[in-house]
């Protein structure tokens, strides 16, 4: 699920409406343009396109790989999956790949 928002606020109020954004989320992308001089535009207002989406959605900037050797196989995963699921992780259950299961 995502939100998009879109609203202007007056110049002098930016600092105060972005501030809270950058302090409760982590901005993953942002795109400043600015209109040309014209007619039609003015510097008196700013506006924000937020688009919110759910950190769950996203792909991890980082990945780790274990092979760990151990006696019971299933009694380790469902430690591991409940360690995981206490620290509001995700799991993906893969097959170990056939070289590393042999070696």
């Amino acid at each position: 699920m995502t939100a998009q928002l879109d609203f202007e606020v007056r110049r002098e109020d930016e600092a105060a409406v972005g501030r809270p954004w950058r302090r409760s989320a982590t901005c993953f992308r942002a795109n400043v343009t600015r209109a040309q001089a014209a007619d039609n535009a003015t510097d008196r207002k700013v506006r924000y396109q937020v688009t919110l989406i759910n950190q769950n959605n996203l792909q991890p900037r980082e990945s780790i790989t274990l092979a760990v050797e151990v006696r019971d196989v299933d009694q380790t995963a469902a430690a591991f999956t409940s360690f995981v699921s206490e620290q509001n992780g995700r799991r993906r259950r893969r097959a170990c790949p056939a070289s590393v299961a042999a070696g």
